[in-house]
């Protein structure tokens, strides 16, 4: 059986996360109090454990969206809280099965071999049918920017990113951000209670509403 004729078995991933961006400036809101380094450890069964002691400040981010942090009891592998109700029934915390660690295997060798597939990108069908049955979690970080051209950008606008973020917004934009900003995924670890994951998110949304008013 050929490779691409096995892909379909492995059509459901989890919702993609956005790679990281460099951090150049925080987001202008005050200072939230942060968990301690000893606030979290792993336990040895691929989940991290909060302490009940770290609890969420009221009324802040993502509303009655965010969990108080004395009911996060883990993480899954995707960096989804998990709550004290439903540890039991959640299954992302088991370990991956043998189809994705070979849909993994065939994303790493697509990604070794990628001066062969990037040329005529949008016209390359083995690409995007693979892209549409899902990327595998260990190469989104390096995939999406080879999709998006991110290093032909790079090259054309040096330092326009940098540049962006050292411009003030308007006020209207500023507050359309912050809301956009505190319902973005508040039950991830990554954007959980103004923690870097925030900072990025902050930096990349207002860069690009400056470098495209009419659509940011």
């Amino acid at each position: 059986m050929s490779e691409d004729a096995t892909e379909g078995k492995n059509s459901s991933e989890p919702a993609p996360q956005p790679p990281a961006t460099p951090e150049i400036n925080s987001a202008p809101e005050p200072e939230a109090s942060k968990p301690s380094n000893d606030a979290a450890k792993e336990n040895g069964s691929g989940k991290t454990e909060v302490h009940s002691s770290e609890r969420k400040k009221e009324g802040k981010i993502g509303g009655d969206l965010m969990p108080e942090r004395e009911e996060v009891v883990a993480v899954d592998r995707w960096g989804m809280v998990l709550l004290k109700d439903n540890i039991e029934k959640f299954d992302r915390t088991k370990p991956p099965t043998d189809k994705e660690i070979e849909w993994e295997l065939k994303w790493a060798s697509m990604v070794g071999k990628w001066d062969k597939y990037k040329e005529k990108l949008d016209q390359n069908n083995k690409v995007k049918k693979r892209v549409r049955l899902g990327i595998a979690d260990s190469v989104r970080a390096s995939i999406w920017p080879r999709l998006c051209n991110a290093d032909v950008m790079l090259e054309k606008f040096p330092g326009l990113y940098q540049k962006l973020l050292t411009k003030k917004l308007k006020q209207k934009d500023e507050e359309q951000l912050h809301k956009d900003l505190h319902r973005t995924d508040p039950r991830n670890i990554i954007f959980y209670n103004k923690g870097l994951g925030q900072e990025s998110l902050y930096n990349v949304l207002k860069a690009y509403c400056l470098y495209d008013p009419k659509v940011g």
